[in-house]
């Protein structure tokens, strides 16, 4: 993320990890559970393409920037 330091609290930080921590888990579980092993060459290409689209950098409010797939 592109933002000024401080603009998220240490508490804020924190509550977040920690939600992403049980989302990552979640999706971890039911992906192993849902998806064939053929399909990871598929998702190996996505996530490639996915990684470069968001090296496409714009400026928006608050001296953050935003990425093409809409991450800030």
């Amino acid at each position: 993320m592109h933002i000024p330091d401080g603009l998220i609290t240490p508490e804020i930080a924190a509550l977040m990890y920690a939600v992403s921590i049980i989302f990552l888990a979640w999706s971890w579980r039911k992906a192993k559970a849902t998806y064939e092993k053929s399909l990871a060459p598929l998702l190996a290409v996505s996530s490639a393409f996915t990684f470069v689209a968001q090296m496409i950098n714009f400026p928006i409010a608050y001296g953050t920037s935003g990425h093409l797939v809409g991450g800030t």
